[in-house]
């Protein structure tokens, strides 16, 4: 046989319904979009560190024009970053993959894959501060 809620415990429950459907979601939110732009921020430095400055010159640009067009956008109001290397250079994806007649000096996507780990690991941290804020302080209060 199952045991009913007294009234007082099933409006305990629509309160914790409630907070989890409005509060939980805002806080996760905001969250991740700072997780977002942190780890952006941290990928496009290491990115730029790691840029090859002498294949500018070979393309006709001043030494770092290529390291220095890295930037990144943060897109769906906050929760994806966009990471443009060679913005209004023509030559990026060719320093990047090589070509007939220049070897490749790839940076974009090993720095990537270098910060993959950690920022999966920054996120999934974000998601589990808001969670545990949220279960000791965030709930409305009766």
């Amino acid at each position: 046989m199952a045991r009913r809620l007294s009234p007082e415990a099933q409006r305990s429950l629509q309160v914790l319904r409630r907070g989890m459907i409005h509060d939980l979601p805002a806080m996760l939110k905001n969250e991740m979009i700072g997780a977002v732009d942190e780890e952006a921020a941290a990928l496009v430095d290491l990115m730029k560190s790691v840029a090859p400055v002498d294949q500018d010159v070979n393309n006709g640009a001043p030494p770092g024009t290529l390291r220095d067009s890295h930037n990144y956008i943060l897109m769906e109001r906050g929760l994806r970053a966009v990471i443009k290397a060679g913005s209004g250079i023509d030559y990026a994806i060719h320093v990047e993959q090589g070509t007939k007649h220049a070897p490749a000096h790839s940076w974009f996507w090993p720095s990537y894959r270098l910060r993959k780990t950690a920022i999966r690991r920054r996120l999934a941290k974000g998601v589990s501060k808001a969670v545990r804020f949220w279960n000791m302080n965030g709930r409305p209060a009766r």
